[in-house]
């Protein structure tokens, strides 16, 4: 069984408070770092902290409310996963000034049950006709909850009933096409006709230093 010293870990620990930034700290990779690096030797530790401060990455968030003629039912978070290659092309893109991110608004959702993976570049099972409005994806409303924090919000009705388990955030509205910047795969959701969800998409970008 392994056995481990408590006294290593305090170190390593406070290495950690002072080395990791706050803003890094707050964040989900960060928190996670935290808690796993005190397994480490300190000096792993301190290295891990240091490439920790000049690393800059972005979180995707999304949460889904079930709108039906009984209620609204919060879902609360279902994906953090996962940003595509694409989208971060279309990021270097945006600062070669031929690609607008903020075309990044559009709400897509799906039947397919694929695991993420960043090589994706549209959903395996897009909705088409089942969209309240035939083969359109819904705009979001855009806004920045915080200074470092992308949000897009999304109501999206069917007139079919359909067990959805995906969504994504694409560039256009008409389906198929556009770039799609995330993909979130989910457990099933049954909709019927008429219903609608409420999608919340966040990305949250934080710097180094």
């Amino acid at each position: 069984m392994l056995q481990l010293n408590s006294s290593p870990m305090t170190f390593a620990s406070s290495v950690a408070m002072r080395l990791m930034p706050a803003k890094i700290a707050r964040s989900r990779l960060g928190r996670a770092v935290y808690l796993a690096h005190g397994y480490l030797p300190v000096e792993l530790a301190e290295e891990l902290m240091d490439a920790l401060s000049s690393a800059v990455w972005l979180e995707s968030s999304l949460s889904l409310k079930h709108v039906t003629p009984n209620g609204i039912y919060d879902l609360g978070e279902v994906s953090r996963k996962v940003v595509t290659d694409a989208g971060v092309a279309a990021v270097v893109n945006a600062f070669r000034n031929t690609f607008e991110l903020e075309t990044f608004n559009f709400h897509a959702i799906g039947t397919g049950s694929t695991a993420e993976a960043a090589a994706q570049t549209a959903l395996v099972t897009e909705l088409t006709t089942q969209y309240s409005t035939d083969n359109t994806r819904p705009t979001g409303t855009q806004s920045a909850p915080a200074a470092n924090q992308y949000q897009s919000v999304a109501t999206i009705t069917v007139d079919a009933g359909v067990t959805i388990t995906e969504h994504g955030l694409f560039s256009q509205a008409a389906v198929p096409g556009g770039q799609m910047w995330d993909r979130s795969v989910f457990a099933g959701l049954a909709l019927s006709s008429g219903d609608s969800i409420i999608a919340t998409y966040i990305a949250t970008v934080t710097s180094g230093g």
